[in-house]
């Protein structure tokens, strides 16, 4: 989408480091193999938190292994091989209940949707090296509400170079096409329809050992494009002023005081740069430091908490500063039983008027329970507060879950899920209650 007045170095930006990546991931190609706990992961939405350019979880005994992950031998689709990769498609149906599908404060309205999706993953299976891929829809077709219906596809490569034992590269890239959910902050309350827009993004890390030391180095990049959608009461709104580039480097230190303990320290810097079409410049950079530990307490629990402090400076306004932190634990009991703590402080971007960002803080407990070799039972419970920059709004979400899976063999599944989500602001237009249930059938190859 180009026009009078839009910034056409982002495109050009982005066109040179995706073809760079290209050449880096053809480069590694001829010898690349799967290593799942290795890959990359990395989500540098701008309504995420800042990536996590790298991470490394060793050898771990089988029972200390998150339930979810962990093999289940019986139950495990075996894919199907072509050459030196391994195809897992998948196919979904779902059946759903919302209670407020609008997310509105008052007159909600219901509705049932039948969800249904395919995916395929690639997994490579090399002796050194690794290339992967995925790709993917997603269809929400509603009974009622049909203009909440929608379509939603992602296409995924990732890969990791191993130069030397000590020196890995790790890359990836996607494409999607996705829609806002209703509820979010960034929801237009007068859009007829979800808002559309298309996503793609890319990143490269190095990692190096020396000896106890480990560095970590990285950038990410992500352009999204936001589409125009009906308004209510006729008309169109225009969401071409949210288009953007979002970009991201930074980098880690960690240091092994002793077998299962290490020290370290993360630092990212963004900028971000949008069309600002509207008036408002919601232009900005800023920086996240972190300092914290990591560390394996025998086979029970194990994970990292750093603290740390957080800037983001607006071209048009005052600067987003605060307490930074990060927090991820894993807490396994019993080889049944598999709890985890998460919680960030990050600067998220916002499309409310008069807003130009947000710092969210967020927390969330997960247990999942192997009631039975075929049965796992996870209850959930996440609380998010949102502090608006440039606005005189708080909002506090509050989202209990419960899903139960049913494993039946190697090739099928059946599970059932149940979510409620309670969001409270100063400002009553934005508060809502919604219940969502649904039951669900998955077979796998």
């Amino acid at each position: 989408m180009s026009g009078p007045g839009r910034k056409s170095w982002g495109k050009e930006a982005l066109t040179l480091f995706g073809a760079s990546l290209l050449l880096l991931l053809f480069c590694a190609a001829n010898a690349i193999a799967q290593d799942a706990d290795r890959l990359l992961r990395l989500n540098q939405s701008p309504s995420s938190p800042l990536p996590n350019l790298i991470y490394f979880s060793g050898e771990e005994e089988p029972e200390a292994i998150p339930v979810r992950q962990r093999p289940h031998p019986d139950y495990n689709a075996p894919g199907i091989r072509l050459g030196s990769f391994i195809f897992h498609p998948a196919l979904e149906s779902a059946t759903v209940y919302d209670s407020n599908v609008l997310a509105a404060p008052g007159n909600a309205q219901s509705d049932r949707t039948i969800v249904f999706s395919g995916n395929l993953k690639a997994q490579s299976e090399f002796n050194n090296h690794a290339l992967n891929f995925e790709a993917g829809f997603t269809r929400f077709q509603h009974f009622d509400l049909t203009s909440e219906s929608r379509t939603e596809a992602k296409a995924v490569v990732s890969g990791r170079l191993d130069i030397r034992r000590d020196l890995i590269v790790l890359a990836a890239a996607s494409v999607a096409r996705r829609h806002e959910s209703r509820g979010t902050s960034n929801s237009p309350a007068l859009a007829a329809e979800p808002v559309p827009y298309d996503d793609f993004d890319a990143s490269v890390s190095v990692t190096k050992d020396f000896n106890r030391v480990e560095v970590s180095v990285g950038v990410a990049v992500e352009h999204r494009d936001y589409h125009d959608v009906r308004q209510i009461g006729g008309g169109t709104l225009d969401q071409d002023f949210r288009d953007g580039n979002l970009f991201i480097t930074g980098g880690r230190f960690a240091y092994t005081v002793r077998p299962g303990f290490r020290v370290f320290g993360d630092a990212r810097y963004n900028f971000r740069r949008y069309e600002n079409l509207s008036g408002l410049n919601s232009d900005s950079q800023g920086y996240n430091l972190l300092a914290g530990v990591e560390f394996t307490l025998s086979n029970l629990m194990r994970g990292d908490i750093g603290v740390g402090y957080l800037d983001q400076s607006y071209d048009s306004a005052s600067d987003a500063t605060g307490l930074s932190y990060a927090a991820n634990l894993i807490w396994t009991p019993t080889p049944l039983i598999t709890a985890e703590l998460k919680g960030r402080r990050f600067v998220s971007e916002t499309g409310i008027a008069g807003a130009l960002g947000r710092i969210d803080s967020t927390l969330g407990v997960a247990v999942d329970y192997e009631f039975r070799r075929n049965l796992i039972i996870s209850p959930s419970i996440d609380f998010t507060h949102e502090d608006y920059a440039g606005a005189a709004r708080a909002d506090w979400i509050v989202q209990p879950k419960l899903r139960v899976d049913r494993l039946i063999n190697r090739y099928f599944s059946i599970g059932a899920l149940y979510e409620y989500t309670r969001r409270a602001s100063n400002i009553g237009a934005n508060e809502y209650d919604r219940h969502i249930v649904g039951v669900n059938a998955q077979a796998k190859f």
